[in-house]
């Protein structure tokens, strides 16, 4: 992984922002900066970790969430990638990942987000599964 970062010459705050960035690289803490799904459907890039944030406000937004890479993300894996849905909508949005959900109940299919703002679902990716380590507003089917 590379990362270009412009620093100014005197030490300024894009200096200190610059080694702040460097260091939460250098530790695995990389800050998601939020991304919008303001469609009524959406297919997610299971490769890479992110946050989701369901803007769609004229219906439902049905979300695909494909199989992630069982394996390290050394080879070529997925293991410990991490998504982080939330809606800033009042609508039922529905997350289907046939199959790959592993809430610790059985419930393996899909993820519906209560009608209310606020909801969210957090997953880590392991062994080919989508692990639910936060749930929120959400029920598992």
């Amino acid at each position: 992984m590379s990362l270009n970062v412009k620093v100014q010459q005197d030490g300024g705050v894009i200096a200190n922002d610059a080694i702040k960035v460097v260091k939460a690289v250098a530790l695995g803490q990389v800050p998601y900066f939020p991304i919008p799904l303001p469609l009524s459907t959406a297919l997610i890039n299971q490769h890479v970790s992110a946050v989701y944030v369901i803007t769609y406000a004229a219906g439902a937004c049905a979300i695909t969430l494909p199989a992630p890479t069982a394996g390290a993300q050394s080879a070529n894996g997925d293991d410990g990638v991490r998504l982080v849905f939330t809606s800033d909508t009042a609508q039922a949005h529905v997350i289907t990942a046939t199959g790959l959900f592993q809430d610790g109940a059985a419930h393996v299919n899909t993820a519906t987000f209560a009608a209310n703002a606020g909801g969210g679902i957090e997953l880590v990716a392991y062994n080919g599964k989508w692990k639910v380590v936060n749930l929120q507003g959400v029920t598992m089917a």
